[in-house]
């Protein structure tokens, strides 16, 4: 994760509850709404699709960083699955916590820039998605 990126357990640390979870836990689901954003402190996570017919897609798998942060600017839901490869450790924020000590950081313009990225990383996932179930 970049140095100077703000989007850091050590930031929201004072707010953070910790989990253990289990492998093959979803961590949240697509389409689910966001109930905050997730730290991968131990373990790893995979960030997936499922097509209709039950096919997986892997996108990543996540060793270390935030997992969640998309719906904290594109209205609150999931563009993914998220499911523990092996036993894991997150910490977590409330998605209300989370919006009022990071927009606190950043000004309107700085927001609009964000959101308008991660809405756009949201639109290419879908095609990402569409070409990897494709016959």
């Amino acid at each position: 994760m970049p140095e100077d990126c703000i989007i850091t357990e050590e930031f929201f640390k004072p707010f953070l509850s910790h989990l253990s979870v289990k492998k093959n836990t979803f961590v949240f689901q697509k389409d689910s709404s966001a109930k905050g954003i997730y730290f991968l402190k131990k373990g790893s996570v995979k960030l997936m699709r499922r097509s209709n017919e039950g096919r997986e897609f892997t996108f990543e798998l996540i060793r270390e960083g935030c997992l969640g942060c998309i719906p904290a600017f594109n209205g609150g839901r999931h563009i993914m699955d998220a499911i523990t490869a092996e036993d894991s450790s997150l910490s977590f924020i409330g998605l209300d916590l989370f919006r009022r000590h990071f927009f606190s950081r950043i000004d309107e313009v700085g927001l609009s820039v964000i959101t308008c990225f991660l809405k756009n990383i949201a639109y290419f996932l879908d095609i990402v998605d569409n070409l990897a179930f494709l016959d």
